[in-house]
């Protein structure tokens, strides 16, 4: 693939910034990213920046420039490694996390090397048997697909979906329809809906379709500044195992490790709040596993005691 001109690309992906900022250090704006050399350094407050690599190669000033290319935002797919991986994988000049970034151009070399001796492998090769060893390091079980439309059904282009727990996102094409990986319980955000699903099943492939409402007049009640309302997101989700609401999804997840046989689904906002107040303002992930089905045989066992002793009566 031609090298591309750091500046195009993040001109194109501009969101991304916000989100490197939000995630992986004190990255302020694209052409700054430009500017900072990928080895060790820091920003304001002494904060390591992130390493950013374009199918496998650093990304950095000193780059050649290819005129006239340019890339959109659905061309490829973001990976994020947090710094601890970052480092295992990549060394100490990604201290500050990397942002790994694939072309859909690197995908379709990596499918047509997959069944390819290593040794038969050419150097060009190589580099996309490397970028898919760095990839495996991201593999996720399930499948996600979608469409992101407005509230006449007309599809939204270039929205980012984003797997809030893989640090993982991808852009809809121009159909607005999107393909992202994920585990269970992963969250799944489309940033221009300001919507978050919750992947509550382990069926390896999934449909999340994303509506965007009319846009509407801020409440007093409801302040939406970007994504992130006043008293949080709409990934926080409000667990609740067997009837009782679990503190974070940490907890949660904690509790539900021994369980074999889960039952799960999302319940909106509306009605999550009838239910929990304002603990359920961005909806609740409602859980029962095999010790709650298991009280509520003993429940209704004592129940329909009651009851016929009422009947006796």
């Amino acid at each position: 693939m031609n090298r591309l001109t750091i500046f195009l690309f993040f001109f194109t992906l501009s969101t991304m910034a916000q989100q490197v900022q939000d995630t992986l250090g004190k990255v302020k704006t694209p052409e700054e990213v430009a500017n900072i050399n990928p080895t060790i350094k820091c920003g304001i407050g002494g904060s390591p920046q992130p390493v950013f690599f374009l199918d496998g190669e650093i990304f950095d000033n000193t780059k050649k420039v290819d005129e006239g290319e340019s890339l959109k935002a659905e061309d490829v797919a973001v990976y994020h490694f947090r710094q601890k991986m970052s480092v295992n994988l990549f060394g100490k000049q990604a201290v500050g996390g990397a942002i790994y970034i694939v072309t859909k151009e690197a995908e379709k070399k990596i499918k047509e090397i997959q069944h390819k001796k290593l040794g038969k492998l050419t150097q060009e090769e190589y580099k996309y048997y490397q970028i898919a060893q760095i990839l495996r390091k991201k593999e996720l079980p399930i499948t996600v697909t979608g469409r992101v439309t407005d509230d006449e059904d007309n599809p939204i282009a270039g929205c980012k979906i984003e797997n809030k727990e893989q640090d993982f996102e991808v852009y809809t094409d121009s159909m607005g329809e999107y393909e992202i990986k994920a585990r269970r319980w992963d969250a799944i955000l489309s940033e221009c809906v300001g919507q978050c699903r919750v992947v509550v099943t382990d069926n390896t492939e999934q449909t999340m379709d994303f509506v965007r409402p009319p846009l509407k007049k801020p409440s007093i009640n409801y302040i939406t500044a970007g994504l992130v309302t006043v008293g949080g997101s709409p990934c926080d989700k409000l667990f609740v195992l067997n009837g009782k609401p679990m503190k974070d999804k940490k907890q949660f997840l904690r509790r539900i490790k021994s369980s074999k046989e889960i039952k799960a689904r999302e319940i909106a906002e509306q009605e999550a709040m009838v239910l929990y107040g304002t603990q359920g303002r961005f909806g609740i992930v409602a859980v029962r596993d095999e010790k709650g089905r298991k009280q509520d045989k003993i429940y209704t066992r004592k129940f329909k005691r009651k009851m016929r002793k009422t009947q006796q009566l």
